[in-house]
């Protein structure tokens, strides 16, 4: 432990130690612990023009010069479920290429051909200029598949989202969202100026009483992901459905994004509300072309009059060219593919319990992971970026989940597998997070529910200080929790780098 904090040191100096404090460790720690260098470094922060924060990367330097950031790497090429950094072939376990479609040749000569036919761009909006036959082609198979009237098609996953939300929900109107609902939903509920009410993730208890408390008001939609990217669980559809239910009123409206649940549950893969055959029970489906459907886009699917109004009413989509032909003609090859070899989705979620099952009997917490996203809880954010680093370097790529992608103090490594990964390759994957369980001791991790996001706003609105949990522990260096009281603070806390 010494060594490590000598180390921690000698790479940071004393300007970088303070600068690494964030605001919200700094409320916890008494003023009397507060050097007056650090006041004058606060007083320089506040004369800050709008990009100097853009020079101050601070919490990422100190990640790079700790040896534990692994964000941004360059790949150099695919080759089926391995994948090459370096020089180095490894083992992927952070793709959403659930069915392994992305290097299938099929959908390769398929993209080619259309890219030969119409060229590589639209050059302009779909509702100008950029609308191709093949759009509806594809169009017109989505909303079969997920048996809806229509379907539109959109550049991104993210766009649909925010497109289905901005034009759909106003500033007069109510949007019920879960906790742990994408950043894409979050960014659509900001640019609709609606009313968000959030619930406890997949609460469907606190959503009933959220939906009850405004029950005199029609204009209101629930929104959810159907499988959750970060844990791996899946929405609890049939309860959803019985808390939109309001006595004398019409039932509250659903929207699900079903970005990681197109491909992966449900009949033939066609996602959440197939899964609990529930297809009637919800109004709009969104969707992603960048996972199971390896390529890049997305969809909105739902009634005909729904698709026409958002169509002309989306400035998402209005605005942004449209996807293009290479692009378009991979998700529909994809989608081909897929309702012809049903067996993929069958062979996925057979390694899906495979790895589960593994790792449940290692002792390690998956939360609650019903898919072939399986998050490993970690909880410090600097031990979840070190283990991420040990995977790389023995083989395996996966990747840390630290905050605002999960909640404070539950980092995860998040691990998501595909249908052609081999046997040979899991057998691996597994034996190699069972020599880090011993060394780390990960069967010990459980988790806090304390350090939940809705609990620590609670308790800010209480007057009480969250919990913090840094980056140190990843690095060697003691771990501290800040709680408030002047027991805990230790003058020695300056030294260290914080990060919620």
């Amino acid at each position: 432990m010494q060594k490590a904090e000598q180390s921690l040191e000698t790479v940071l100096s004393q300007d970088d130690q303070t600068r690494l404090l964030p605001e919200n460790v700094r409320e916890s720690i008494p003023d009397s612990i507060i050097n007056s260098r650090f006041l004058k470094l606060e007083a320089k922060r506040n004369k800050m023009d709008i990009f100097e924060k853009c020079y101050d990367l601070s919490d990422v330097d100190f990640a790079k010069k700790a040896g534990i950031y692994g964000f941004y790497r360059k790949c150099q090429g695919f080759d089926g479920s391995n994948v090459v950094y370096e020089g180095k072939s490894i083992i992927m376990t952070a793709s959403n290429n659930y069915l392994g479609l992305a290097s299938d040749p099929r959908v390769i000569e398929a993209s080619v051909e259309a890219t030969r036919k119409f060229g590589t761009s639209c050059t302009g909006s779909r509702f100008l200029n950029g609308n191709l036959e093949i759009h509806e082609e594809l169009e017109g198979e989505l909303a079969a598949f997920v048996g809806k009237q229509a379907a539109i098609v959109l550049s991104t996953g993210f766009l649909a989202n925010q497109a289905a939300i901005e034009s759909i929900a106003g500033p007069k109107d109510n949007i019920f969202s879960d906790s742990e609902n994408h950043a894409s939903i979050i960014s659509g509920c900001s640019l609709s100026k609606a009313n968000v009410i959030r619930y406890d993730h997949n609460n469907m208890n606190h959503l009933q009483q959220k939906v009850g408390e405004l029950a005199s008001s029609d204009k209101s939609i629930i929104i959810s992901d159907g499988v959750f990217s970060m844990g791996g669980d899946i929405v609890d559809l049939p309860a959803m459905v019985k808390a939109a239910q309001r006595p004398g009123l019409k039932r509250v409206p659903i929207m699900i994004d079903d970005a990681h649940g197109l491909g992966v549950i449900g009949k033939g893969g066609r996602g959440t509300a197939s899964h609990f055959k529930m297809d009637d029970d919800v109004d709009l489906i969104v969707g992603t072309f960048s996972k199971s459907l390896a390529s890049l886009g997305g969809f909105i699917a739902g009634d005909a009059e729904l698709i026409a109004y958002i169509k002309h009413k989306a400035r998402s989509l209005l605005f942004t060219a449209g996807l293009p032909a290479g692009q378009t003609a991979a998700a529909l090859q994809a989608l081909r593919i897929m309702k012809r070899e049903p067996e993929r989705i069958e062979r996925l979620q057979m390694t899906a319990r495979k790895v589960r099952a593994a790792f449940k009997s290692m002792g390690l917490n998956t939360l609650n992971s019903q898919t072939p996203i399986i998050p490993i809880l970690i909880g410090e954010e600097g031990l979840s970026c070190r283990i991420a680093q040990e995977l790389f370097s023995l083989g395996v790529f996966a990747t840390p989940v630290i905050f605002p992608g999960v909640p404070y103090g539950q980092s995860i490594i998040r691990t998501s597998f595909m249908t052609t990964h081999t046997d040979a390759q899991i057998d691996q994957v597994i034996n190699i997070f069972g020599d880090l369980t011993k060394r780390y001791g990960l069967d010990k991790v459980r988790a806090n529910r304390d350090m939940d996001a809705a609990h620590g706003a609670r308790l800010h609105a209480q007057g009480k200080p969250r919990k913090a949990y840094t980056w140190t522990k990843g690095i060697g260096v003691k771990n501290y929790a800040i709680a408030g009281t002047k027991a805990l603070v230790k003058k020695q806390i300056m030294k260290l780098a914080y990060k919620i």
